[in-house]
């Protein structure tokens, strides 16, 4: 992208209110404060207020604490001078109960009164404070002496059996001592009483003064706040949001907006920012042409990598679809031989061109994974019977201890015997002459499987322990003739990952390398054994008769794997074939002839296979047919979902002859009005 060199912006560039306005001397001097030096200046009237505000409110509480405690004082006597007066009274009750009925329960409680009465005089002796109250609260104590030791007379004549003629004075004199008791308390709670009520009313009036004290301090803070943030708001924020534009106007190529110089933070930004608009302008025109290299480097790239996937893989199919007729054939020795090595390096090209795509998926981010519960035992069984003619050949024995049928992960059941293979042939190719290869596996604490792939070859230091991962990397480059591309590893630990797994080695020089793969554990067993394809092991058909005639439908629309299935149905004397290379036409033959048997390819031009497979289904003349697909996708997911649609069998290319094979003996065999056959998936290829 070209740009302009900065400079003054173009009329139609310069947003209204954006360019610099002519400033004095005092908002000179204001711009080249630094921006703690302002936020002290704005900040310092609210500050300052709040101070204040804050420092009378202070003084005031202080105030109102004062008379609170004088309130508090003052209420203890009271409130003692009241539990006297009370006690005393309760205990004249009791004692002139008793004089009247010679009742001793009148006089049950009277020691627990005198023992109150007694707290209430100590508490009032502690409460009070000026000389005269404690000369009153000397009276009170003395006034409750005399009261009670009258009462005690009393009591004392009443048992002597004293009648009321004789308990008259006593009774007269203990009166008398009751009512100067009440005068006494009276006299000296007085006071207390309206300080009380003096002090109250100046607590409440402090509050309400302190309250409204906190109000105004509470507005002319936010009054004073709010001029800052203004302050801030029309200036600072101004000429932030200024820089801030034209650092957004830097990255998108265009003119900047003019700013007044300033020596502060923002204006030493703003230049900071015209510098680096210069520099990237020197720039630019360089980066945008390594930027366009990449870019047509890139689109080369997977343009390459796409069309050598097709070009070689459409062949690919007829070379292995004619050479498995080939091995069926009736050749000798030697040409049997030969048409074995055929089939041996088309699968070997196949797999790489497999692993080039997928590399290539991983490194742009379109890597698909299907998850789902997989048996552990089950995949590394297979894997063991791919690679064991590889061991043989080396001498090289690979021990197993993967047996447990309850052990499951969480997988795409194909990517993980991918990289199992992957890890295995690696430890084979690696190993010395004559070695052992032991699987294993172990579950974590924190659920995980973690399976492991030990061998007894040369080990890799800590340094070729971090190469192995790098693409195209490869290690044995200079030890000798080793066949492999340098991308298996790193395919292996970024599949892993798409699973949501981890792959990593271990490994010590001359003793030998563990690589460990975990994955989430998965608990439902049943299914994984049910999801989980088998291996097959049909031996191939010869030419012969069904027993009955049977029509064959093949909708496929590559020539090629058309040219293999009718040579493969030639050496089937009762088998008729039906091609067509589109859905629609599919349709109608397929309505027309009632074929005892549809093969449906799923990517075809126009209709895809998945709807005809529908359509077929849907249709009362059809829906009994058996559809057996045969596709590229070896998605466990596309799998399930096409048999559970009610897919007789779902065949996978490259085509492998014996499935197809007896696939078709099933067929014949089935009853006419029977239920359509049900044979396992067959994984012979990937996508």
């Amino acid at each position: 992208m070209a740009r302009t060199s900065a400079g003054p912006p173009a009329a139609s560039e310069t947003p209204a209110g954006t360019g610099p306005r002519r400033v004095g001397r005092l908002g000179q001097w204001w711009l080249n404060r630094s921006v703690p030096v302002k936020g002290i200046l704005a900040l310092s009237v609210p500050i300052l207020a709040l101070v204040g505000v804050s420092s009378s409110a202070f003084v005031l509480q202080l105030e109102e604490r004062s008379e609170r405690q004088a309130a508090v004082a003052a209420n203890r006597i009271v409130m003692s001078s009241v539990g006297v007066l009370q006690s005393a009274t309760d205990m004249e009750t009791r004692v002139r109960g008793y004089a009247a009925t010679a009742d001793r329960s009148f006089v049950t409680g009277f020691d627990e009164d005198a023992t109150a009465l007694d707290d209430f005089v100590d508490r009032l002796d502690s409460a009070v404070v000026t000389d005269e109250e404690r000369t009153a609260a000397a009276s009170v104590r003395g006034t409750v002496l005399t009261h009670v030791a009258q009462l005690y007379v009393v009591m004392g004549e009443v048992s002597a059996g004293a009648d009321r003629g004789q308990l008259l004075n006593p009774l007269a004199k203990s009166r008398a001592i009751m009512d100067d008791l009440r005068a006494e308390v009276g006299s000296i709670r007085s006071g207390p009483e309206a300080t009380v009520a003096t002090k109250r009313a100046q607590v409440n009036a402090l509050e309400i003064t302190i309250l409204r004290l906190q109000i105004t301090g509470l507005v002319v803070g936010l009054l004073t706040g709010a001029a800052g943030i203004a302050l801030f708001s029309f200036g600072i924020s101004r000429r932030v949001k200024g820089a801030a534009a034209n650092a957004q106007r830097l990255g998108e190529g265009r003119r900047l907006l003019p700013m007044r110089a300033a020596t502060d933070e923002i204006g030493r930004l703003k230049a900071s920012i015209a510098d680096a608009d210069r520099l990237l302008h020197s720039r630019l025109e360089e980066l945008a042409t390594a930027r366009d290299q990449a870019l047509t480097a890139t689109h080369t790239k997977n343009s390459f990598l796409s069309r050598t996937s097709h070009e070689l893989r459409t062949p690919l199919n007829a070379i292995l679809g004619f050479a498995q007729l080939l091995e069926m054939s009736d050749l000798d020795e030697e040409d049997r031989e030969s048409a074995e090595h055929i089939h041996q390096a088309g699968r070997h090209l196949l797999a790489l061109i497999n692993e080039l795509i997928d590399i290539s998926r991983v490194e742009s981010g379109d890597l698909q994974v299907s998850m789902e519960p997989i048996s552990v035992a089950r995949v590394t069984r297979e894997v063991v019977a791919l690679v064991g003619p590889l061991a043989a050949a080396r001498q090289i024995t690979i021990y197993n201890r993967i047996t447990d049928p309850a052990v499951a992960v969480s997988a795409d059941y194909q990517r993980l015997k991918q990289v199992l293979v992957n890890l295995v042939s690696n430890a084979i190719k690696y190993n010395r002459h004559a070695g052992e290869i032991t699987l294993d596996h172990r579950r974590t604490a924190d659920g995980v499987i973690e399976l492991r792939v030990t061998d007894t070859g040369q080990g890799l230091s800590e340094a070729d322990q971090e190469r192995i991962w790098m693409p195209f990397e490869r290690l044995d480059a200079d030890r000798g003739p080793i066949e492999g591309t340098g991308i298996g590893l790193p395919l292996a630990r970024a599949l892993a990952e798409a699973m949501h797994g981890t792959l990593t080695v271990r490994s010590t020089v001359g003793q030998g390398s563990t690589f460990t793969v975990g994955l989430p554990v998965a608990d439902d067993i049943v299914a994984a054994d049910a999801r989980s394809p088998q291996s097959q092991s049909v031996p191939p058909a010869q030419a012969g008769t069904l027993g009955r005639s049977l029509t064959v439908l093949s909708i496929e629309d590559n020539m090629a794997n058309s040219q293999v299935l009718d040579r493969i149905f030639r050496t089937w004397t009762d088998v008729s074939l039906i091609a067509t290379d589109n859905a629609e036409s599919g349709l109608e033959l397929a309505v027309d002839h009632r074929p005892d048997l549809i093969l449906l390819d799923l990517h075809l031009p126009g209709m895809s296979g998945e709807e005809a497979f529908q359509r077929l289904r849907a249709d009362p003349g059809t829906t009994s047919i058996p559809i057996v697909v045969l596709s590229a996708d070896a998605t466990p997911g596309t799998v399930r979902r096409l048999l559970a649609r009610g897919a007789s069998a779902y065949l996978t290319k490259p085509l492998d002859l014996p499935s197809l094979y007896q696939v078709l003996e099933d067929v014949t065999h089935r009853s006419a009005d029977g239920p359509a056959v049900a044979v396992p998936a067959v994984r012979s290829g990937r996508p």
